[in-house]
């Protein structure tokens, strides 16, 4: 069913009565009649409603360490930006080709990803001002950075501030920061144009880059972009630019064209120019797109395709085979990238539809996975690879297993964790909640930061279990902070990183010491690598062409030949640990995602981010901004299918502060009533506000009506119609 436009009473009163506790003052902002974007399930008005605290609480420890977190955040995103970016929010350390053309963009921005996210939870302002003058020089710079050798940057990284053609893992992992941004200042001019251009991509409206096919329903080649989608083999450089590793030599990495599932994750843009703009159209094509992956997986028996054909076919470029395809269920040494981009997907099309059945294909898949489990010495294994021998690459769930033997870095069991805490939070079963294994925070630490991905032991505490968990997590936070804070620039920053000062982004990419970077490879760095799973489980391109494995055996004469060639350049790539860029700017929010908010981490940075997908987030109306209001600090202590149960702290003594509560992260809940001591108020709102005096706090037993609205990034009091 469409979603329709009703007019309402934006400020209307909820009848109060003489309820104690209950203060039937307006809410922030002038009864306006405007028109209000609603979904099929409930025709919700916006909330008048505002619930007095006045009983007197002594600030609990987790509240102190809250303020905390939130005040010295923005403290690490300054100083990191002076160690690494100039006024012009230029890099200045060193930057691509050495780490590719199409993935290293994104590691520039990395550490940036949770700044405006730390905003929303209540940080300073200067973190949305520090991350904004960041954005706008990466995409001058990589504008005018050209690699002539790489066919899709010889006239710049990027066109129209997008990545000319790459991966949706990489294109995702950059723009983290971009949907985030995009909550924080919704009615920023700037950023609500560049939205739309960019989903714009993706509705075919740059005629340069038709990446969508309306008839097929298919995003055209795994690389797709500004540039439009590639529909050639790639090369070795046009994935890893000059010095390229080897597997990227196998024709496993070479035919690119059809849908993939990574680009399940290009959703996310057309949904945030739906948050910003209330457009139809957008809302019309990630229902179209990802309804078309929802109805192949059903019809594949539940399993994700790993490659659709030009022809909208289940493995239509790889003779027929579901599971064939660049890095799919065949796997990259151990890792499989169909966990990534489906979940994006499928979630937003959930947010913009309530439909259910869209989340119910990504449980169908991870039940397949469970049911041809095994159990070996009392330990589950679950498989993540699949070819023509049937299932393979098990292994335990846990979250560090990037590659199985090599043991660094996320991957699909990782991945998978993650995923059953996203049907869970998207569907509320008890059936979803009892899978997901309880793992500790950071069991693993990996090349990416103790903070991705986090723990799994904030779903016990929120089950009842665990009560010393927010303290301890916060308290971890706190001692993570603390060791990636970096010294302003001129104060101890690493000297390696000035190679970049002199050179103008337009002059093209220099290495370290200002050397350019070799053009040949080690077979040294090569052979480090492990083997393919069974030769790519036998899978042959539409083409006829045999699969060849990555041992160093199989390498192509093209990398034969440069055996006896340069190592590879001093700087390495570094990944996602943005590689020579000095210190570690990222801010641990992931535990005042899950107690403040009731929440997973979206992450962004092993792989493109999830959906906010949260129980509430906190509004400040008096500053008229999102996040928690000073001294404020907020509990979600439990929520399940009806309910949430929230606990607000205001620690000062002297001042009272009022808390906006929207239900979930783009109101696309609603609040059906709050219980405060045994008293209930109806709601019937996505939003209310709460006014605490001075030394106050209580717990909040709100019922909730999940995703009966349509989502907005508008603020609460400006209504959802833009």
């Amino acid at each position: 069913m469409r979603a329709r436009s009703i007019p309402v009473l934006v400020g209307a009163l909820v009848a109060m009565g003489s309820t104690p506790g209950v203060d039937a003052s307006p809410a922030v902002g002038s009864a306006l009649q405007q028109s209000m974007t609603v979904g099929p399930a409930s025709d919700t008005v916006e909330s008048g409603t505002t619930i007095l605290i006045d009983r007197a609480m002594a600030p609990p420890a987790w509240v102190a360490a809250q303020r905390t977190l939130l005040g010295s955040s923005g403290e690490i995103a300054e100083a990191y930006a002076a160690s690494n970016f100039d006024a012009a929010g230029h890099a200045i350390r060193t930057v691509p080709p050495a780490w590719g053309t199409g993935d290293g963009p994104d590691d520039i921005v990395n550490r940036t990803k949770d700044w405006p996210l730390a905003y929303i939870l209540g940080g300073p302002e200067s973190l949305v001002e520090t991350y904004r003058r960041i954005w706008e020089g990466h995409l001058e710079q990589y504008t005018n950075g050209k690699v002539p050798e790489v066919e899709a940057a010889r006239e710049g990284i990027f066109r129209n501030d997008f990545i000319t053609q790459f991966d949706w893992e990489h294109t995702s992992e950059e723009l983290a920061p971009f949907y985030m941004y995009s909550l924080a200042r919704p009615n920023d001019p700037t950023n609500r144009v560049r939205a739309r251009r960019m989903a714009g991509l993706y509705l075919n409206e740059d005629p340069a880059a038709p990446n969508y096919d309306p008839e097929a329903r298919i995003i055209r080649s795994l690389f797709n972009g500004s540039l439009g989608p590639r529909l050639t083999p790639v090369t070795p450089t046009d994935w890893e630019g000059l010095n390229p590793s080897l597997r990227f030599w196998s024709v496993a990495a070479t035919d690119v064209r059809g849908d993939h599932p990574l680009n399940m994750a290009a959703a996310m843009l057309p949904f945030t120019a739906y948050l910003l703009t209330q457009d139809e159209k957008y809302r019309d094509w990630v229902l179209e797109y990802i309804g078309a992956w929802r109805d192949r997986t059903e019809e594949n028996g539940g399993n994700i395709p790993s490659n659709i054909g030009l022809d909208g076919t289940i493995g239509g470029e790889w003779g027929g085979k579901w599971y064939c395809g660049v890095w799919g269920w065949t796997g990259e040494g151990e890792r499989n990238y169909v966990f990534r981009g489906p979940p994006e997907g499928f979630d937003v099309a959930l947010l913009l539809s309530g439909d259910p059945s869209y989340t119910q294909a990504m449980r169908h898949q991870v039940d397949n996975l469970f049911e041809a489990s095994k159990v070996v010495d009392g330990r589950v294994l679950v498989p993540h690879l699949y070819d023509y021998q049937g299932w393979g690459g098990y292994g335990e769930m846990s979250q560090g297993t990037r590659y199985v033997q090599r043991g660094n870095g996320s991957g699909t069991q990782g991945n998978l964790v993650n995923i059953l805490v996203d049907l869970y939070m998207t569907s509320m079963r008890p059936e979803d909640l009892e899978r997901i294994p309880i793992l500790p925070g950071d069991i693993s630490p990996q090349r990416h930061g103790t903070d991705t991905p986090p723990g799994t032991d904030w779903i016990d505490y929120i089950k009842g279990n665990d009560p010393d968990y927010p303290l301890r997590a916060l308290q971890a936070a706190l001692a993570e902070m603390r060791a990636k804070a970096v010294p302003p620039s001129g104060d101890g920053a690493d000297p390696r990183g000035r190679a970049n000062l002199r050179a103008r982004s337009s002059d093209g990419w220099l290495g370290v010491d200002g050397q350019p970077y070799p053009s040949t490879i080690s077979m040294a760095s090569l052979e480090q690598l492990p083997p393919m799973r069974s030769g790519l489980g036998g899978c042959v391109p539409e083409n006829g062409r045999p699969l060849a494995t990555t041992s160093p055996a199989a390498v192509s004469a093209a990398a034969a030949a440069a055996q006896g060639g340069q190592e590879r350049a001093a700087a390495g790539r570094g990944g996602g640990n943005s590689g020579d860029l000095g210190g570690n700017g990222s801010i641990p929010v992931a535990a005042l995602v899950h107690l403040t908010m009731g929440g997973p981490n979206p992450g962004g940075e092993s792989h493109g981010p999830l959906p906010l997908n949260v129980q509430v987030r906190h509004f400040d109306p008096d500053r008229q901004r999102p996040g928690l209001p000073d001294d404020v600090g907020a509990l979600v202590e439990h929520f399940d299918a009806s309910s949430v149960t929230l606990t607000l702290v205001n620690s000062s003594p002297l001042h009272e502060r009022t808390v906006a509560v929207q239900m979930g992260a783009y109101g696309e809940h609603t609040a059906t009533d709050v219980t405060v001591e045994g008293r209930t108020t109806a709601v019937d709102a996505r939003w209310f506000n709460v006014r605490l005096r001075p030394g106050s706090g209580e717990t909040l037993k709100i019922g909730v009506r999940r995703y009966a609205n349509m989502p907005t990034a508008a603020f609460p009091w400006d209504g959802a119609a833009r």
